[in-house]
């Protein structure tokens, strides 16, 4: 194995190292984030909080269409591109947020229940349209030149901040979901500050390119837009459906199941951010470079995958003490074959380039 190949690999397992061990905290944090916010605002308004950020995010893919993917595709590929990008992805997210924002708002308004206050759906579009997705553009561009330790980081310190934010609110006001989403926003707009600061510091100064690039890249953006929107789709609209044509409770117990799948698909979700840039690097010559590079990183993770999916099944009779339990198992043990497809599964990602044409917590 050449130098180069050696550092290549080396950088890879580093950075999907902090890919994972910042996802694995961010389960942590985020298991005392909602207990602490379904606990102190009790089921009624947590479901009316839950119900606006899930309408809101069906336009979260769209928010800066496609502008910070396509910054990690330029970047990737030659890093003097990085400022000009890094504007444009900017300039696309604040005008596409705000935008969306004033076709969302009245959406809400109409498809929500009358109960839930405007200021609060306000609140929440501001946060999740146009304050946060400045957040995903600071990770994407650390990711676009492979330093994976300050996304990590900056992932990690957004869901502290949320968990400071709910804390605060239960120990200074009146816990309501008003008063939440003013938290909310407030967290959201500090780690923004935070993340903007060091991508300024560490990478590099925004340069506006004018209107022209943006133009020229509208069209590919969309599709990296639309492909965040269908994997969201992919991934949650079964459980609306199962809930619709079955029970809540089958639904429930569905969603438990594949909450277990998408925790040990972890290392794989995190493997396909580290080698993200990656692919579009090897791609830049044709789809025959980013084959071979798929080829080289798909053993190891079929593997694991393989090994997850049979040691679940093999620890599914554990808990069978009850008969929701026991359908829980049943409904794992059909979802834990996906272990293996899903490390198949994203293309958009595998293949980078022309090819290329992170959902509501529950």
């Amino acid at each position: 194995m050449s130098t180069d190949a050696a550092n290549s690999s080396a950088l890879l397992r580093k950075n999907t190292a902090y890919i994972v061990l910042a996802q694995a905290a961010r389960l942590v944090v985020q298991a005392f984030y909602f207990f602490l916010m379904a606990r102190g605002l009790g089921p009624g308004q947590y479901g009316a909080f839950v119900a606006v950020v899930a309408a809101v995010a069906i336009a979260y893919p769209f928010v800066g269409n496609g502008s910070a993917n396509l910054m990690v595709k330029n970047v990737a590929r030659e890093r003097r591109l990085l400022p000009e990008s890094l504007g444009n992805a900017l300039l696309m997210t604040l005008a596409s947020g705000l935008l969306l924002s004033v076709l969302v708002v009245p959406a809400c308004l109409v498809v929500l229940p009358s109960v839930i206050p405007l200021s609060v759906v306000v609140l929440v579009v501001a946060s999740d349209l146009v304050v946060y997705r400045f957040v995903d553009v600071a990770c994407l561009a650390f990711q676009s030149v492979e330093r994976l330790g300050w996304t990590a980081n900056l992932n990690v310190f957004a869901s502290l901040m949320r968990l400071a934010g709910i804390a605060a609110v239960l120990l200074v006001a009146r816990p309501s979901v008003a008063a939440w989403s003013v938290a909310y926003l407030a967290a959201s707009a500090v780690c923004a500050l935070v993340a903007i600061h060091c991508v300024l510091t560490r990478l590099a100064r925004p340069a506006f390119s004018g209107l022209g690039r943006i133009r020229g890249e509208l069209r590919e953006g969309f599709w990296f837009s639309t492909s965040l929107s269908a994997q969201t789709i992919y991934n949650d609209v079964d459980k609306t459906m199962l809930a619709r044509l079955a029970t809540l409770d089958a639904a429930g117990i569905y969603a438990a199941a594949y909450r277990l799948i998408d925790i040990a698909f972890l290392p794989i979700r995190a493997l396909l951010a580290a080698a993200y840039p990656g692919f579009f690097r090897h791609g830049e010559g044709g789809i025959a470079g980013s084959l071979g590079f798929t080829r080289r990183l798909v053993p190891k993770p079929l593997m694991y995958s393989t090994v997850a999916a049979v040691g679940m099944i093999l620890a599914a009779p554990a808990l069978q003490n009850s008969r929701r339990k026991l359908n829980a198992e049943r409904h794992r043990k059909i979802l834990c074959s996906t272990d293996v497809a899903l490390s198949q599964q994203r293309p958009h990602r595998l293949f980078g380039g022309r090819l290329s044409v992170q959902r509501v917590a529950r």
